[in-house]
């Protein structure tokens, strides 16, 4: 760009001409920023969910899984949210953002009486 300031002040081209390329060059420069930008934003968001699932694995490693029965707050730290997408499928979001649609479900059928 200096280059272009050097030879737009000897040359006795049109000013648009330069007035052009400068205007190239700096839209260039700006979506060059905003792609190291989102770039930048995404390596955040990733290295967070990678700390998160590290933290998630730790506990996992601590905690006694010998489960005879629900435990809520063993579930509340891990799991965000679980979406019911149709009577055979969900979708189970943990903390961190993994999601998991699980293939294999039992479904436990109960028929409400009046």
């Amino acid at each position: 760009m200096l280059d272009l300031v050097q030879i737009s002040a000897k040359s006795s081209a049109g000013a648009d001409y330069f007035d052009g390329k400068f205007k190239e060059i700096s839209d260039e420069i700006k979506d060059l920023q905003d792609a190291l930008k989102n770039h930048e934003q995404r390596h955040v968001i990733a290295e967070n969910t990678q700390s998160r699932m590290h933290e998630i694995f730790r506990i996992l490693e601590i905690e006694n899984f010998n489960l005879t029965e629900y435990d809520d707050a063993m579930i509340r730290q891990f799991v965000d949210s679980v979406k019911v997408l149709s009577d055979s499928k969900i979708r189970i979001t943990f903390k961190g953002g993994f999601e998991m649609d699980p293939k294999h479900l039992t479904a436990h059928k109960q028929t409400l009486q009046p």
